[in-house]
């Protein structure tokens, strides 16, 4: 019996056992929250303010600011898509969103380079 107990104890170290496995990878709800993010982002109206987006959509996934005569450009990133199931977002599943003095001017990768250009 005691040869029995060891040998399933060896055998068995190691054995992962896996319950609704369909969302294994989703601790953080990131498809739930990239599903409505997508939705948000697609219901933007040019001139909606910053802080009812960043209520609305909560902390963005990355941000950036600069000033430019004296505006300031703040472009936040939000998680809209997925690319690769390496465990991080990476700003290629993000949607940026572009604001001048906390209103929003635009939103994609274009609305950055036209700001970028300005």
């Amino acid at each position: 019996m005691r040869i029995l107990t060891i040998l399933s104890v060896l055998i068995l170290s190691g054995c992962v056992i896996a319950v609704n496995t369909d969302d294994w990878d989703d601790n953080d709800g990131w498809h739930a929250r990239q599903k409505k993010n997508a939705r948000i982002v697609e219901n933007l109206v040019i001139g909606d303010s910053q802080s009812a987006i960043r209520e609305e959509l909560g902390r963005p996934d990355f941000n950036e600011s600069f000033v430019r005569e004296g505006q300031t450009y703040t472009v936040l990133y939000y998680r809209t898509r997925h690319t690769e199931s390496d465990g991080d977002t990476t700003k290629d599943e993000t949607t940026p969103l572009v604001f001048v003095s906390g209103e929003l001017v635009g939103w994609g990768e274009s609305a950055v380079e036209h700001a970028l250009a300005e």
